[in-house]
């Protein structure tokens, strides 16, 4: 649709130039004219095309944290607020959003689209934080079960470019306790399985099974880590648990599902749903101590999946990362290696806290050990951000990332 939107310029011309504006400032031109708030408001194709001018920017840094609630003590509130990292300096301040009630422990998988998905128990959320907009997708039929069912989920979630599909996967693990009333089950020994199940939507999904659960072609081989999965390209990871078998205590339950020997990362081809698994890069020795096992991060920079161990970075003060090149079944390069106390001197990283986000600008996201404050490092400019942040603490705030804008809700 063609709109007349003023005299000094075509009605086309300045369709392309409002789509560049960013959101928040459109939501000020609506009350210009009808044919404005219509545009603005109302035209799907308007907000495609600004949706994919925006898609290859990274305008935002969000947070997520825990805040008190005045209503519920007992029930804490999650807050968003982000980052505008288009503003000039090298101080961003950061701005509250919105929040909304959290009755359980939220996890958050690592993601960078204009969207992201979070869990608080069995609920699965989408959130677009520029529109304001919450929705709780339906339960997963995994998550229903027996009463002699103890289940523990993990969620994955991201944008796959090439599909224009949004991808939420959740992984369940179900351990079967016999039932004890019924003497001749009272020898039965407990079991443990993993079933894994898609959820794909979006304007453009052409999946003819979109907006709803269903399960994968393929069976995951091992149980993953709590801090959720992520794309990169059409692929998603996730770093495989040790033995951190949540609310039961016999872990030999799950020696199919952990990890065993020199296996580090889970990789699930979107197209195919097969799984396979990664090894380490050359030279690491995975533990099988938990602590060791919590040093290691999954990050996407440019589009490529890395890994660091941030206990390097605590004992040597170099800062690594390793990124897969090729393919699951490729190796690992030593992509970028950063002396911190050469080139950064003063700057004290959190030993704590391990945020490692990324943007497509190549922005890693770090938590410093002063309180309120993170670090932006851009992997090609060499470049250190501080971010100002006046209401958040490292003790409070759940998750780091970048995100880019746009007007689609579910």
């Amino acid at each position: 649709m063609v709109y007349n939107l003023g005299e000094a310029l075509p009605g086309e011309l300045m369709v392309e130039i409002l789509s560049r504006i960013k959101i928040k400032n459109l939501s000020r031109l609506k009350c210009v004219s009808k044919s404005w708030n219509r545009l603005i408001s109302q035209d799907a194709s308007f907000h495609m095309m600004h949706r994919e001018k925006s898609i290859h920017k990274s305008h935002f840094l969000n947070l997520v944290h825990w805040a008190d609630n005045p209503d519920d003590e007992a029930n804490p509130t999650l807050g968003f607020a982000y980052a505008d990292m288009e503003d000039e300096g090298t101080v961003f301040r950061v701005n509250s959003v919105f929040s909304l009630p959290c009755l359980l422990m939220a996890s958050f998988p690592p993601v960078c689209c204009d969207l992201f998905c979070f869990a608080t128990g069995w609920n699965v959320y989408v959130c677009n934080p520029t529109m304001k907009d919450v929705h709780v997708l339906p339960k997963s039929p995994s998550t229903h079960g027996p009463s002699n069912f103890v289940v523990d989920h993990v969620i994955g979630f991201g944008y796959v470019v090439s599909r224009k599909e949004y991808v939420v996967v959740n992984m369940t693990r179900k351990i079967i306790v016999p039932n004890q009333k019924d003497d001749h089950q009272q020898q039965q020994r407990a079991t443990g399985e993993i079933s894994t199940e898609m959820y794909i939507f979006g304007p453009q999904s052409t999946d003819p099974a979109r907006s709803r659960w269903r399960i994968t072609k393929h069976e995951s081989p091992r149980w993953v880590k709590h801090a959720g999965g992520f794309v990169v390209g059409e692929n998603m990871y996730w770093l495989i648990t040790n033995n951190d078998i949540i609310g039961y205590e016999d872990y030999s339950l799950f020696d199919n599902f952990i990890r065993r020997g020199n296996e580090l990362v889970l990789c699930m081809d979107i197209k195919s749903e097969k799984f396979d698994i990664i090894p380490p890069p050359p030279g690491w020795e995975i533990e099988t101590d938990n602590m060791k096992d919590d040093w290691i991060r999954l990050v996407d920079i440019k589009g490529t999946l890395c890994v660091t161990d941030w206990s390097v970075l605590m004992k040597d003060s170099v800062l690594e990362f390793w990124a897969l090149k090729g393919g699951p079944r490729d190796c690992w390069v030593k992509e970028i290696s950063i002396d911190m106390e050469i080139g950064f001197p003063g700057v004290e990283l959190n030993s704590r806290v391990m945020f490692f986000k990324s943007s497509k600008e190549g922005d890693i996201v770090m938590c410093s050990s002063v309180p309120n404050k993170f670090y932006i490092f851009n992997v090609d400019k060499g470049r250190l951000v501080r971010v100002t942040d006046g209401f958040f603490d490292e003790d409070s705030t759940l998750l780091l990332g970048f995100c880019w804008e746009s007007f689609y809700t579910l």
